[in-house]
């Protein structure tokens, strides 16, 4: 099948350039898929022009849909050209879609999440497991095209302090994080309302599915990584951050930098509803809605 990505990709390039000497608008094309690598060779092709970038993202049924999202007067390009950087996969570790089968489900172990007020159904979207080897909750972490690239875990041991513990770890080396946690599950409705909220930990993205708040991912720490920040840039969003109190946006030299690509605005804490250290979901859904009420548009 790899002899078809050149031709897809010449299909793909010449149906663009077409319309885009039509000026007519890109709107969603429908293109029927025959295998992994064209539609590989699709998602690649992440070519920019005036009217915006175009995407690629398919159904069960193997059919892709290109697509485009408007870049602002001042993302716009003066000519044709192809980004100077593209979206690559990680050449870290990918794990077999069905890794998370070797874990438990353990309703009595869940039930530590199900008590901070995570639903049931968001457990079992978010394919949150139990593992007894390490006493922990497991939960698969995935890439942009959503292939399994690391597990997470939170202990249960109520002593890790004293223990020297870490409360959350990553079962496999990172390398480089250039993932988003739930960016690939909440795709679509992020792209439908066209912002993402991002937090910093995988709890928080749980919290806010429960409450039907489906355009959330996490970064999985304080601060926005150089290959975060491209994926953002790319995806061409409204970025909201709602990470914890402590952590000051403005300090962060990588969210200055996207806000040069895409709109960006961060949760502000007017009223002290928060304490040190706390994440905006933590104090639940009323407290976390008031606080994106209140959000500020990061102007640099």
């Amino acid at each position: 099948m790899w002899y078809m990505v050149p031709a897809v990709c010449i299909a793909v390039g010449f149906l663009v350039f077409t319309l885009a000497r039509q000026k007519q608008p890109f709107g969603h094309m429908k293109v029927t898929v025959v295998d992994a690598y064209s539609l590989h060779a699709i998602e690649q092709a992440q070519i920019v022009l005036p009217e915006g970038n175009i995407h690629a993202t398919t159904d069960e049924n193997g059919v892709a849909y290109l697509y485009s999202i408007p870049l602002s007067p001042q993302q716009r390009p003066s000519k044709f050209r192809k980004p100077k950087q593209s979206f690559k996969q990680s050449k870290g570790t990918v794990l077999p879609d069905n890794y998370m089968e070797r874990y438990e489900d353990r309703p009595d172990k869940l039930q530590v999440w199900l008590d901070e007020g995570i639903s049931a159904e968001s457990l079992k979207r978010f394919a949150v497991k139990y593992d007894s080897f390490s006493d922990r909750l497991v939960y698969p972490i995935r890439n942009l095209v959503g292939k399994i690239v690391n597990i997470g875990g939170r202990t249960l041991d109520p002593e890790w302090k004293e223990k020297n513990l870490r409360k959350y770890t990553y079962f496999h080396g990172w390398g480089t994080m250039d993932t988003i946690y739930g960016l690939a599950e909440n795709m679509d409705e992020i792209l439908k309302k066209r912002e993402v909220i991002l937090f910093e930990g995988c709890k928080s993205v749980l919290l806010a599915d429960t409450w039907g708040i489906r355009n959330a991912a996490a970064i999985l720490t304080s601060h926005l990584n150089p290959h975060q920040m491209k994926i953002l840039a790319r995806l061409g969003c409204r970025v909201v951050f709602a990470l914890d109190k402590e952590v000051r946006i403005r300090d962060d030299h990588n969210i200055q930098k996207l806000k040069d690509y895409v709109e960006v605005e961060y949760l502000c804490d007017k009223e002290d509803l928060l304490d040190e250290k706390v994440a905006p979901v933590d104090k639940g859904k009323d407290v976390f809605l008031k606080l994106y009420a209140d959000r500020l548009r990061y102007r640099g």
